[in-house]
C-alpha cells in the first residue's frame, strides 16, 4: 500500500510513502471516491483518491494475484481443514473407544457374569485400596456350596433362585 500527494496542476508527486517516487509524475489518477484500477510501475493497482484544493491524495494497493487464484487457494485451504478435522475426529473416537473398552474389561473382570456381583478379583483390588489406619468391618458370605445344591434341583430353577438370593 502506498500513499501519494500529487499537485493537480503539475501532476508531480510532492509527497509519498516511498521517497523515491517524489518528483515523478502521476497521470493516470483522477479525483474519484470510487475504486480505480491503474498500472503503477508496471504493477496492477487499485486506487482511491480525493482532491483537496490543488492537491490530490491517492492511496494505492497492489493486486498481487487475480481472483481465480484466490478461489483456488481458498478451496485448497478448505479441503485441508476438512481433512484435518476429520482426522482429529477419527483419533478422538479411537481414544474414546479404547477408554470404553478398558472400562468394560475392568467391569467384566471384577464381576460375576451370572449374578453381576463383585468377584474375588474385585475383593483383592478393594483390599489393596483399604486404609488400615481407619476402623472398618468385613462381612463375607460364601455361596459356593449353595450354588451347587441349587443347580442340582433344576438347572433353570436353581440358577434363578441363586441369582435372586444374591441380588437381594
Amino acid at each position: 500500500m502506498e500513499i501519494f500527494v500529487v499537485n493537480t496542476t503539475t501532476k508531480k508527486i510532492e509527497g509519498a510513502t516511498n521517497r523515491a517516487k517524489i518528483g515523478n509524475t502521476l497521470t493516470h489518477v483522477n479525483a474519484s471516491s470510487k475504486m480505480q484500477k491503474i498500472v503503477l510501475d508496471h504493477k496492477k493497482c487499485k486506487c482511491i483518491s480525493r482532491k483537496h484544493g490543488n492537491y490530490l491524495v491517492a492511496v494505492t494497493m497492489e493486486e498481487s494475484v487475480n481472483s481465480s487464484s484466490n478461489i483456488v487457494a481458498i478451496l485448497i485451504v478448505g479441503i485441508y481443514l476438512t481433512l484435518a478435522s476429520c482426522l482429529l475426529v477419527l483419533m478422538l473416537s479411537r481414544v474414546l473407544k479404547e477408554k470404553y473398552e478398558k472400562e468394560k474389561y475392568m467391569y467384566t473382570s471384577n464381576t460375576d457374569e451370572l449374578t453381576k456381583c463383585f468377584n474375588r478379583r474385585a475383593y483383592d483390588s478393594d483390599m489393596e485400596k483399604l486404609d488400615l489406619n481407619t476402623k472398618w468391618a468385613y462381612i463375607s458370605l460364601d455361596l459356593n456350596g449353595k450354588k451347587k445344591r441349587m443347580t442340582r434341583l433344576d438347572t433353570v430353577l436353581g440358577m434363578n433362585l441363586f441369582v435372586r438370593l444374591v441380588t437381594v
